[in-house]
């Protein structure tokens, strides 16, 4: 009988479904076993830390450049972005840690903001019970994302290439959370002021404000990791090459051939040039340039390191904090004369050098 009883009191409080808070949240949020704590809510606020765990991390491998003085950063940024494992390694303890406490501390000022601006009492269990809810709107659907990418890409660096579409996921997902959690509030609370409107903007997002700011932070495409295992060719009459299979390759129509890596700041330029005097003057011209115009500190090339180009030069140009280096080669082969400009942030230049490499040496 008490086992009986037990498992009726659970399941009258996990019966309100996520699908019912989406197509009738009034009838929701209007139910009294809905208040109610018990393992549901547990499971919420889990999900709520472990989504916004995941939003904090992606939002941390979404920034670009200016950090590569810090080698003990770059060396866990570059572990994140090519390990599935580090990924939800890291997710997990940032959940357990920074996570549980700042899910508790949006609790307690969602509760704060109900009570001061509810026309009746509101105890601490109920708000959090709204609160939860609401956060599953946003919880649940980067999980599910993130979990199905750990299927579908080879790395995180890869997932990241989807740039404004996952912006656009984690903005449709969080303008719910953030109007359910006050529709919840008005329902079960009778929450009606402004100045509660704004405030629990703030605090049942919980981590929805870290998505926004993730989401301006990947407006820009990031850098594909070099995908080696399976090089695809390129050949025109000017000139063959082997390059990763997950970059792109196009060609203009005076000639000059581009392989982008996922990101405009960090692509590799490949010109046919009718001889080493006419690329002679093409490196020179193009150093000049760039030390007139961007500031830019030139140095030549070291032999060891030329192979197989005849003469080069390498220039770093700095903007803010971010630094980016040109390096400038000519190749003069039997078959094929060639200029080649290569472009990197420094930030980015050890996660795209094998690639690279690839190129420079099939390049005939």
């Amino acid at each position: 009988m008490n086992e009986r009883t037990s498992s009726t009191r659970l399941s009258s409080v996990w019966r309100p479904t996520v699908l019912e808070m989406l197509v009738n949240p009034r009838r929701f949020f209007s139910k009294p076993s809905l208040l109610r704590q018990g393992w549901g809510h547990s499971i919420a606020k889990t999900l709520g830390t472990l989504g916004g765990a995941v939003v904090l991390v992606l939002m941390v491998l979404s920034w670009q450049g200016g950090l590569s003085q810090w080698s003990l950063f770059d060396a866990t940024m570059l572990r994140l972005e090519s390990s599935w494992s580090s990924f939800w390694g890291w997710v997990g303890a940032i959940a357990l840690t920074i996570g549980w406490a700042l899910t508790a501390a949006m609790e307690r000022l969602y509760h704060w903001n109900c009570e001061s601006h509810s026309k009746r009492f509101v105890d601490y269990l109920s708000a959090v019970a709204v609160a939860r809810w609401a956060s599953l709107l946003f919880s649940i659907p980067v999980l599910i994302v993130m979990l199905g990418s750990t299927l579908m890409f080879r790395e995180p660096a890869d997932f990241l290439s989807l740039g404004r579409h996952l912006f656009g996921l984690v903005s449709i997902a969080w303008v719910l959370m953030v109007w359910l959690s006050y529709f919840g509030a008005k329902v079960a609370f009778q929450v009606t002021s402004l100045k509660a409107v704004v405030l629990l903007f703030i605090g049942p997002a919980q981590w929805g404000w870290l998505g926004v700011f993730m989401g301006y932070q990947l407006q820009d495409q990031h850098v594909l990791r070099p995908n080696l295992q399976s090089a695809a060719a390129y050949k025109d009459d000017a000139m063959s090459f082997r390059y990763p299979a997950n970059w792109s390759v196009s060609k203009h129509t005076d000639g000059r051939v581009v392989i982008d890596t996922g990101d405009r700041e960090n692509v590799l330029y490949l010109e046919p040039i009718d001889d080493r005097d006419d690329g002679q003057s093409w490196l020179n011209g193009t150093v000049e340039s760039l030390k007139a115009g961007r500031d830019a500190e030139c140095d030549q090339i070291d032999a060891d390191v030329l192979r197989p180009f005849v003469e080069g030069q390498r220039c770093a140009t700095r903007q803010g904090r971010r630094v980016t280096e040109i390096d400038l080669r000519l190749l003069v082969g039997k078959k094929h004369k060639l200029s080649v400009s290569k472009v990197v942030t420094r930030r980015n230049k050890a996660k795209l050098e094998p690639g690279f490499h690839l190129i420079e040496q099939t390049l005939e």
